[in-house]
């Protein structure tokens, strides 16, 4: 019976073993210190400790933390790096779904605590006006979350289905760069599939290139000259290798 009591009282205290090394470590510093600091040192001792060994109880109840206990794992190395994964994870459910964290937060949790409260009133089976009361104001408030997360829910499903549609449109879209490449992609189809100016009698229909070559015919290189010249020839011979098939009306419009 001692044995495991002691055994016991073991386990519990590698459970809580940061909480007791941070009371360690703040009892060595009250100590070397060549000042009284007890009056700085204590308040701040009860607080973290009290706050780290409610997380290490949390942290208790779980099967797989108690086996890597029991396995030797360091448990405040274990603590530690529990912890950073719950605040990594808590920071990108936050900065993801917003909406579905207050959610949780402000109606989930009030319903469970409402629920144990009614739960545990029940279980008293006391006769008490005041119990009674208590009671009836829980089942109330209890009523009154569950009312207010149907509400919500409606909003929840509203934003899955803008999710699953954004996933569908884009569903390999990682980032800006993705969508900058779709977009140029689509404007160059859109450029490509434009229908073209058929050439009559040489005529060429006007462009931003032809534009800025004659606001600026002053300063016209040889190379720009000799590309000009091709074009022309170019045109020539297409139009004597396909004779143009338009009434004379039409071609005196042109």
């Amino acid at each position: 019976m001692s044995s495991r009591s002691s055994s016991d009282q073991d386990e519990q205290t590698r459970y809580h073993a940061t909480s007791n090394a941070i009371e360690q470590w703040i009892t060595q510093i009250n100590r070397r210190a060549p000042v009284n600091l007890e009056f700085i040192t204590d308040p701040l001792c009860k607080a973290s400790a009290y706050r780290i060994r409610s997380l290490e109880d949390f942290y208790a109840r779980s099967r797989i933390f108690r086996f890597l206990i029991r396995k030797g794992v360091n448990p405040t190395l274990l603590f530690l790096g529990t912890s950073t994964g719950l605040a990594l994870a808590l920071k990108r459910l936050y900065s993801r779904s917003t909406y579905l964290t207050l959610n949780i937060v402000g109606v989930l949790y009030p319903a469970w605590r409402c629920w144990h409260l009614v739960k545990a009133y029940d279980q008293e089976d006391q006769a008490e006006e005041n119990t009674i009361e208590t009671l009836r104001e829980c089942k109330s408030w209890l009523t009154y979350w569950i009312l207010y997360g149907c509400i919500q829910g409606e909003h929840l499903r509203q934003q899955q289905q803008q999710q699953q549609l954004y996933t569908s449109i884009s569903p390999n879209l990682q980032d800006d760069e993705d969508l900058t490449l779709i977009v140029e992609r689509t404007l160059n189809e859109t450029e490509s599939s434009a229908p073209s100016f058929r050439l009559l009698d040489g005529y060429t229909p006007p462009t931003l290139a032809n534009d800025h070559d004659s606001n600026s015919s002053g300063s016209e290189s040889p190379l720009e000259n000799q590309d000009m010249e091709d074009h022309h020839h170019v045109g020539q011979v297409n139009k004597q290798k396909y004779p143009i098939l338009v009434p004379m009306e039409e071609e005196v419009g042109w």
